[in-house]
């Protein structure tokens, strides 16, 4: 990450990071008599997909016009990533489904490790968009293009989707990080759109922060 360019990807990668790291772990805590903690990571599970689905979705359709201008192979690689991601998804969805209906050591073991193998791939996928994808997007665009873009690819999140990323990736960044993507959002986004932002993230920012957020 370059401090002087404008970043597309590390802030909600934070954020994706952050909530996957969470999730293998409690995976690995389950017991077999746990329900309680079996429905509610069951739930999470699914609420992350969701969310993640729909980010890749919005970043093919908006990010990934610039990518295939900027390098070809790189856009082809992408593409191929967000498939394989696809059906890493479906797996662990298989797998928790039968850790929910046939609880036992073995199908919960089975889920951590699905959850493990995606957090390996995933992890992956993304340290290629915060380098190679990142790097050729600088070459060819200014900085104005990326904010622009990452202001309408936020924009077309559904609500509560902008509400769980958010919440995911501020806690997860630094100080610096919050004023800068969020003075980006700013100055990027539909003043109404970004009251409905202040209002969703008030809680996760410090009034310090703010004060800097509001100047920019």
């Amino acid at each position: 990450m370059s401090a002087s360019r404008f970043d597309l990807f590390t802030m909600v990668h934070k954020g994706q990071r952050r909530v996957l790291f969470e999730l293998t772990a409690s995976a690995g805590q389950l017991g077999s008599a746990d329900t309680s903690s079996r429905s509610r990571l069951a739930a999470e599970i699914d609420a992350f997909f969701d969310t993640m689905r729909e980010h890749a979705h919005h970043e093919d359709s908006y990010v990934g016009p610039m990518v295939l201008k900027a390098d070809p192979a790189l856009a082809a690689q992408l593409q191929a990533g967000h498939q394989q991601l696809d059906e890493e998804l479906a797996a662990i969805e298989a797998a928790v489904a039968t850790a929910r209906a046939t609880p036992s050591v073995e199908t919960d073991l089975q889920l951590y490790r699905a959850l493990a193998r995606l957090t390996s791939s995933y992890l992956a996928h993304v340290n290629l968009e915060e380098t190679a994808v990142q790097q050729a997007l600088w070459a060819a665009f200014d900085d104005a293009a990326l904010a622009e873009t990452q202001g309408r690819l936020v924009a077309a999140h559904k609500p509560q989707t902008v509400a769980y990323n958010l919440k995911s990736m501020l806690p997860a960044a630094s100080s610096e990080e919050r004023v800068r993507f969020l003075s980006g959002l700013r100055r990027n986004m539909p003043p109404a759109v970004f009251t409905n932002v202040r209002g969703m993230v008030t809680h996760l920012v410090s009034p310090a922060e703010w004060t800097h957020i509001d100047a920019g």
